[in-house]
């Protein structure tokens, strides 16, 4: 009988530490790391995770790491148009690989290397101000 019980106790503590492992496994994959204030460090950061180079006319505005798979996006505005943009921020060669044009706006996706990443990119142009969105699979 008291082996028994023994047996019980032991499966119901396994239980219990199976489903807090799982609570706090999905707990840490919803979390991520988010910025929307820019340090210099944190600047130079983006700089080299994007391979790409911020100007005082490039905005960072939201960057954001999500946990369990750790895919990075980071977004930007500007005034350039597309052509300078990649001419003069985007440190390697880019490659458009399609656009949209709609009556409010103009949407052209592209990716570029980033060592042995590739990021993929989508600038919208939206009149005076431009949003460009980052993007950096795991």
């Amino acid at each position: 009988m008291k082996k028994a019980i023994r047996i019980m106790l032991i499966c119901i503590a396994g239980l219990a530490v199976i489903i807090t492992g799982t609570i706090l496994l999905v707990r840490w994959s919803l979390n991520g790391t988010n910025y929307r204030t820019f340090s210099e460090e944190k600047r130079q950061m983006m700089e080299q995770e994007f391979h790409i180079k911020v100007t005082d006319d490039l905005t960072l505005e939201e960057y954001f790491q999500i946990g369990f798979h750790e895919d990075r996006r980071l977004n930007l505005s500007t005034q350039k148009n597309l052509q300078a943009f990649l001419d003069e921020n985007i440190l390697s060669a880019a490659v458009i690989t399609e656009a949209e044009q709609d009556s409010l706006y103009t949407q052209t996706k592209f990716e570029y290397a980033s060592g042995n990443e590739t990021v993929y990119g989508t600038f919208t142009e939206l009149g005076e101000e431009n949003a460009v969105s980052l993007f950096l699979p795991s």
